[in-house]
């Protein structure tokens, strides 16, 4: 399994099911090493789960935030099902049959094997370029490289060569580096996700009339409220309406002629729901007839121009973000070279390893 995804179960709270799982292994069967039929039925299970609600939300609700986030999540139960897949092994006395995710098999025998590489969660054979991995929840997996090892030892006279492992990540110098990087990974793809809302918000979600709700109203009164920024409106039938960006809106719009009690006008609008106060209708262009007295197209401008600095104000924390990443990678990789101070920066006293 990916070990950014394995790394994440752990930290959230679900070595429970993970040891349920890893004891309570079926029984191997001669010949083959594969993945338990848990991984399958959970991750079928956990894909629908997030399926549902992805394209309910899709369909239901005006924001993509909701989508876009069950979307991601189903990524966790999606590599519970490429790992089943991804993770068969045929053997018998003259060779072995790798079959991956997309069904390709490759056929190998047991004197092409150089090396083992041992990992906390999974084990690596190495094939010259190639390697083959062997899950820690593999059905089989001890006992196929049981074989391995007595096949390597019979044709070459020596026991299987161990594979160097990578360098660690950080040199070492930080405990439990797995961790950060994997809540590194989630603050970046938070504030990119934050980011791309929204952009996508300001500049590529424009108001119209398929995505505002038409009503037909005359207003009797209204208020401005410098303050806010708003002018709001009173229908003949008591319903509370409102402008945003009232100083620019009052440029083109004559909200005297406008509130006149008499005046029939089309407002589309979004109706707003606050806990706070009570429900309002935001408009976003009104047309008398055929002319349109506040245009979608005045409105959505408007609104950009308004958000623009937002917009630019959450790119710049992006680029702070990642350059506090990119540092903090960089002092853990390097911390001897660094004062305990500004490694402190980053990590905190207990995880760093390699001190002064």
């Amino acid at each position: 399994m990916n070990k950014g995804f394995k790394s994440f179960f752990r930290t959230a709270a679900v070595k429970g099911v993970l040891s349920h799982m890893r004891n309570n292994l079926p029984n191997p069967q001669k010949g083959k090493v594969f993945l338990p039929k848990s991984f399958l039925y959970l991750g079928l299970f956990g894909a629908a789960f997030f399926l549902i609600p992805t394209i309910i939300t899709f369909f239901t609700v005006k924001t993509l935030l909701a989508p876009i986030i069950f979307s991601v999540l189903i990524l966790l139960p999606l590599s519970l099902l490429i790992a089943y897949f991804n993770c068969k092994i045929f053997y018998d006395d003259e060779c072995f049959v790798v079959k991956n995710f997309f069904g390709i098999k490759r056929k190998y025998t047991y004197d092409q094997v150089t090396s083992l590489r041992i990992n906390k969660y999974e084990k690596f054979l190495y094939l010259g370029k190639r390697r083959v991995m062997i899950d820690e929840f593999s059905v089989g997996g001890s006992v196929f490289l049981d074989l391995v090892k007595r096949k390597h030892r019979a044709i070459h006279h020596e026991r299987l060569p161990s594979n160097p492992k990578k360098r660690p990540t950080f040199n070492g110098n930080i405990q439990d580096s797995t961790g950060f990087i994997v809540i590194y990974s989630i603050f970046s793809v938070f504030a990119l996700l934050f980011l791309f809302l929204s952009v996508y918000g300001v500049f590529f979600a424009p108001y119209t009339p398929e995505n505002t709700t038409a009503k037909t109203v005359s207003f009797s009164s209204y208020n401005i409220n410098a303050q806010e920024d708003t002018v709001d409106l009173i229908s003949t039938d008591k319903q509370h309406y409102q402008i945003r960006y009232a100083s620019r809106v009052l440029d083109t719009l004559n909200i005297h002629e406008l509130c006149d009690g008499q005046t029939v006008v089309t407002a589309y609008c979004r109706e707003i729901t606050p806990d706070d106060a009570e429900n309002y209708f935001s408009v976003k262009a009104i047309s008398h007839g055929d002319t349109y007295l506040l245009s979608f197209d005045e409105k959505n401008r408007i609104y950009e121009e308004e958000n623009l600095f937002a917009v630019i104000f959450v790119g710049i924390l992006n680029v702070a973000l990642f350059t506090w990443i990119a540092f903090g990678i960089y002092v853990g990789y390097h911390a001897p070279k660094f004062s305990e101070k500004t490694v402190r920066l980053f990590f905190k006293d207990g995880y760093i390893r390699n001190k002064h």
